[in-house]
């Protein structure tokens, strides 16, 4: 069988539902562009120096400040640093200490060939018949002597060493000389030393090519050639000889062999003194806004110029633009990750779109306070003098107000979300500090767990307080943070903490008043407040008298259902106070006619008896409609009106459904739809709450048998009903809680119903004898007034106001719906007698 197709009632139904949804998704969306372009224009801050280009010693025309934070690189102070890093580099020296062994070497090769030339040149002349050699041969021998020297010798030395046949002696005097003055540092030229050095780096090569690197201090041990010459000839005088002509020629080679061992190693010094100074960072100089850069008359420096060139990027207008566009995709992106991330996890606690535009408009409050506190910091801290500072001012930005509000006004999870979003924005809108949004989000969570627990307006000033000393507390830690470690710190906070702590203790103190002062904006936009809800908790409340007062029956039934459900709502973290009240309120409509309800007939006639079943179904269906009326007319909060439309769902009046069935002829047809409450399925853990208590306390009351096994029994049996016929496919409740709720109830009606002991009764007298006599003594009278008969109407008390509902010509004192049509209204008992499988007690 084909499923038969919707009538134009679900039709209607799906589209209005349809277009609501995309009513809640316009006005989200609309919410957002808010968020992001108005954010967006409120941290760009707009004014900015005029475009001008300074030029170094042109005079300042008027005061020139910062108008924007900003880092500045000292240009001179980083070349100065540089330099002193620079002039630190040690000037670097290779040393050889293998040259004297190399000189000593080639000394020794040269006298080799020199020997073996002249003898073969003196055998020669021998077989020529000559007993010496000529002296155009000693010339010869002499000249290749010297070349292979590589030397320059005076030629009254070269004729001494070649009379003396260079004798191994003149070499060993040589070579001795020479290694003793080589094993010193010998340098080229002094001229090659650092003019104020007082020492070098020395790189000493040694034989295996590693090098050894080491500071020489003493600049006294380095020697020039000439200077080490002289040293050749102090030695031969310390240690021979001097007038031996063997000492006089190797003195003379020794001089002429000199040659330096120490190097200047100058593109070694130069890499590693540009390395120092790169080494070395730029010295970035925070200006704050406000700060003074010149002062009226003042001939502009260089770094005066070059601070107002590093401020003016920002000051053009495609600049700006750039940067409000920058920042309108920067708050989209912040605010539209975190929405992303509530509506995704945060499944238990759900943001409405009437949320989501209240958290909207307290962000861009906050945003205009913030820029409103900036804009007037610069001239405050000037009249304040030098002690205070523009950015101690941003402290007092109360945005902890904002998160108690929406503490307030939605839950815990809204508060802590809106706090990272508005923290965030403000660190980027405070010269793009992360101390500033640490401090705020410090801030924000204190401020909301404090007011967390408040249901009386004094504890907001109470948890504005808490959060004044929080935020003294933050930032005086942030204080002290960036006096270590930020590097001349001069302004901001740090520069003088006693005036950010009293500034932040009054932010504290000012978002308390804020909130204050907004709660009663936002509870005519339809938002519930726990004070709200405490002022309709009052029994003195119009509604509640009258309904007292007409179905006394009701108004006990709508109390002890406002006992069960708090005490449930309690059990699972629920909000008890909403529940309570919403109880309280939830058959109001009945007030309208109450004798048709089986608690406010007391003993009378009951009125379905004469009612056929389709009749009776819509007396109990329209007390529902009914309460919603009034509970509109009278500006109940909107959670007690959903509390009055979904404390019975659309469940089945079964009773009368069946009797419905029985008396049906043939051909008639009873529609279930007939026999179902018009209102709608529980969606808040508050509301399941409040329909299963409904159930229990009315089903409760037709027990004889109120043990703890009974009662319990009753209440799994009710709750079970309840879920077969999807009542709470939309309610947020898990199955830990619902065991949790009938816990809750099992014990609080064992407390209602607890066990009662029987007194014994007072015997009575017989009946008076026939003659009359009465018995002697003392007889004791109490005047007691009957508790079952009503006292006299006091003059002195006024009586309730009537209910605005009531018409003005119904004779009868029956209260007329609004909505212009006869209505009667039902007794729970009938639905109590459906899930109990029994017909509805009598009375």
């Amino acid at each position: 069988m084909t499923a038969p197709a919707p009538g134009l009632g679900a039709v209607a139904r799906l589209r209005a539902a349809g277009a609501a949804l995309r009513g809640r998704r316009a006005r989200r969306l609309m919410a957002a562009v808010a968020v992001a372009a108005g954010g967006a224009l409120l941290m760009v801050d707009p004014s900015r120096l005029p475009d001008q280009t300074y030029e170094v010693g042109e005079v300042a025309e008027r005061d020139l400040r910062a108008s924007m934070g900003f880092d500045f690189v000292d240009e001179a102070a980083t070349d100065l640093r540089r330099s002193e890093a620079e002039a630190q580099v040690l000037p670097v020296y290779d040393f050889h200490p293998s040259a004297a062994g190399e000189v000593s070497q080639r000394v020794g090769l040269a006298f080799d060939a020199a020997r073996r030339r002249s003898t073969d040149a003196l055998l020669q002349a021998q077989s020529q018949g000559r007993d010496d050699l000529s002296d155009e041969e000693r010339s010869a021998i002499a000249l290749e002597f010297v070349r292979e020297l590589k030397v320059s010798l005076d030629p009254e030395d070269i004729e001494l060493v070649s009379k003396l046949r260079y004798s191994r002696e003149v070499e060993q005097q040589a070579r001795r000389m020479l290694e003793a003055v080589m094993q010193g540092y010998v340098v080229t030229d002094r001229s090659v030393l650092p003019a104020e050095a007082t020492a070098i780096t020395l790189v000493t090569f040694a034989e295996d090519a590693q090098a050894i690197e080491r500071v020489l201090s003493d600049l006294r041990l380095l020697r020039t050639p000439a200077e080490a010459r002289q040293d050749v000839s102090l030695y031969a005088l310390e240690n021979a000889d001097a007038n031996d002509p063997t000492v006089k020629s190797g003195v003379a080679l020794a001089r002429a062999a000199v040659q330096p061992n120490l190097f200047f190693n100058q593109r070694d010094t130069t890499m590693r003194r540009a390395r120092a100074r790169e080494d070395v960072d730029e010295i970035v100089i925070r200006v704050h806004r406000g700060a003074p850069i010149a002062r009226a008359g003042e001939a502009l420096s260089a770094q005066q110029v070059a601070q107002l060139a590093a401020m003016s990027p920002g000051r053009s207008r495609g600049a700006l633009a750039g940067l409000v566009l920058a920042m309108v995709g920067l708050v989209g992106l912040v605010t539209g990750a975190l929405h992303s991330f509530t509506t995704s996890h945060l499944t238990r606690a759900p943001l409405r779109t009437r949320d989501i535009e209240a958290g909207a408009v307290l962000l861009l409050l906050v945003l205009g306070l913030a820029r409103l506190v900036m804009q007037v910091s610069e001239p405050l801290a000037a009249a304040l003098g030098p002690g205070a500072s523009a950015a101690a001012f941003w402290l007092m930005v109360p945005a902890a107000g904002g998160a108690m509000l929406l503490r307030v006004l939605v839950h815990a999870e809204a508060a802590l979300i809106w706090t990272v979003a508005t923290a965030c924005l403000l660190g980027l809108m405070m010269d793009q500090q992360v101390l500033y949004a640490v401090y705020f989000a410090v801030s924000g969570v204190a401020a909301a767990g404090a007011v967390g627990g408040s249901q009386e307006r004094v504890g907001v000033l109470r948890a504005g307080l808490l959060a004044g000393l929080v935020n003294a507390a933050a930032a005086l830690l942030i204080a002290l943070t960036q006096v270590h470690l930020v590097e001349g710190v001069g302004q901001g906070i740090g520069a003088l903490p006693i005036w950010e702590v009293l500034y932040a203790l009054f932010g504290g103190l000012l978002s308390a008043f804020l909130v204050l002062g907004l709660v009663p904006v936002f509870e005519q936009f339809g938002f519930v407040t726990d004070y709200r809800l405490l002022e309709l908790a009052n029994l003195n409340h119009p509604l509640l008298r009258q309904l007292m007062l007409r179905a006394p029956g009701t108004y006990h039934h709508s109390v002890t259902v406002a006992q069960l459900s708090e005490a449930a709502a309690e059990a699972i973290g629920a909000n008890a106070l909403q529940v309570r009240v919403a109880c309280y309120f939830h058959d109001i409509g009945k007030a309208v006619n109450p004798k048709y309800f089986i608690e406010n007939q007391r003993g009378g006639p009951n009125p379905h008896d004469r009612l056929p079943p389709r009749a009776s179904a819509r007396v109990i269906l329209n007390h529902v409609t009914d309460g919603e009326a009034i509970a509109k007319q009278y500006n109940l909060p909107q959670p007690v009106i959903d509390g009055i439309s979904m404390h019975h769902g659309t469940g089945l009046i079964q009773y009368f459904y069946v009797r419905a069935k029985e008396a049906a002829k043939d051909g008639d047809e009873v529609k279930e739809a007939d026999f179902r409450y018009p209102g709608r399925l529980p969606n808040t853990r508050e509301a399941g709450i409040m329909m299963l208590a409904d159930k229990v306390e009315a089903a409760t009351r037709t027990l004889k048998d109120k043990s703890p096994a009974s009662i319990r029994g009753l209440i799994q049996k009710l709750t079970n009903s309840t879920l077969t016929d999807g009542q709470l496919e939309q309610c947020p409740l898990t199955v830990k809680e619902i065991y949790t709720i009938i816990d809750a109830f099992t014990e609080t009606l064992l407390g209602i119903y607890h066990h009662r002991i029987e007194y014994p009764g007072i015997p009575r007298r017989g009946p008076p004898e026939a003659d009359g006599e009465r018995p002697t003594g003392p007889v004791i009278t109490l005047e007691i007034s009957n508790p079952f008969i009503p006292p006299p109407a006091q003059p002195s008390a006024p009586a309730p106001a009537p209910l605005p509902l009531l018409a003005a010509d119904d004779p009868g004192g029956l209260p007329t719906p609004v909505r212009g049509e006869p209505s009667i209204h039902p007794e729970d008992d009938y639905e109590s007698a459906d899930h109990l499988g029994g017909p509805p007690r009598a009375r």
